[in-house]
């Protein structure tokens, strides 16, 4: 079962969860992406002026169609920032299988990431303009609308993007927001940030245990910049191979995912003896002992410049 996120900000998980039996989604069309220059990546502009013309005129303008962003992971730190509302918002978790089988018209594409067209594209430019068969220049035209709608800079691969293209049929028009509904029962999982809403974790909660799908939420460990995540009774659980799965090991006394080798992830790992023998060791307390740090401080700054 292949799994696909949604990252969403908090403040609107009853406007994504408002009509019964459905999560909304919201659309938007080529022209609203966040990074203006990947439809620059349709074609290459280096090529002879004869053939840009050609290629101008063939696709002419990109057909503007409702798409949806996903990503293949909950647990990317930038999502989090940009789209999760610094950690405050929640993340839905899809079965991706069950969701194109629910709707076959829709496109859910893996966008791919490069810096440069791709140069089957650039020859089935040339192609087309070589032959002046119709079908050629079809071949064409969609290999540009593909190209337009799930290719980004290289710089944007951090995001493991997916991309949902939707029918206008599908899609309702909500306080000027383009919404597809989707029904609840592909959703796997919720995950909420660790900055969540406290007075909203329990509506979340309920959420899961009403339709059906695993409760989370994300936990920032100390030992690891990989964010883990907790169930509703505590147990912890990594991101893998592209899943939630619950930890093969955790900290006997945090409960932090760690390795196979350890029972104490390395801060808890640190005896008394080990914070005594430190205090001992460190030459900056000696100092402070004597009321002198302030001016050794000022000091060593002045070595430094």
């Amino acid at each position: 079962m292949t799994k696909i996120y949604k990252y969403f900000p908090q403040g609107i998980l009853d406007v994504v969860f408002q009509r019964d039996g459905f999560c909304g989604l919201k659309c938007s069309y080529p022209k609203d992406y966040n990074d203006p220059f990947e439809l620059f990546l349709a074609v290459d502009l280096t090529i002879q002026p004869r053939l840009l013309a050609f290629y101008s005129d063939v696709v002419q303008e990109i057909p503007q169609l409702p798409t949806t962003c996903f990503s293949k992971s909950p647990t990317v730190t930038p999502m989090w920032a940009h789209y999760g509302g610094n950690q405050t918002g929640f993340v839905l978790e899809f079965d991706a299988d069950a969701l194109k089988e629910w709707d076959t018209d829709l496109a859910l594409t893996d966008v791919t990431y490069r810096n440069e067209s791709n140069d089957k594209l650039v020859g089935a430019i040339a192609y087309a303009a070589g032959t002046k068969k119709p079908r050629h220049s079809y071949f064409l035209m969609r290999h540009a609308f593909h190209a337009a709608y799930f290719t980004k800079l290289e710089q944007w691969s951090y995001e493991q993007e997916c991309r949902l293209v939707a029918s206008p049929d599908n899609i309702e028009t909500i306080n000027d927001c383009q919404v597809l509904f989707i029904p609840l029962k592909l959703v796997t999982s919720i995950v909420i940030g660790p900055n969540f809403p406290v007075d909203k974790v329990r509506d979340s909660k309920n959420l899961g245990e009403k339709n059906g799908f695993d409760w989370y939420q994300l936990s920032i460990g100390k030992s690891t910049s990989i964010p883990y995540m907790k169930n509703i009774d505590g147990k912890s659980f990594n991101f893998s191979d592209s899943s939630i799965v619950k930890a093969s090991a955790i900290c006997s006394n945090c409960e932090e995912p760690i390795s196979d080798k350890s029972e104490l992830c390395p801060w808890c790992n640190i005896t008394e003896s080990d914070k005594i023998n430190a205090a001992h060791s460190n030459p900056l307390r000696i100092i402070d002992r004597y009321g002198g740090l302030e001016e050794y401080f000022r000091g060593a700054d002045k070595i430094g410049k």
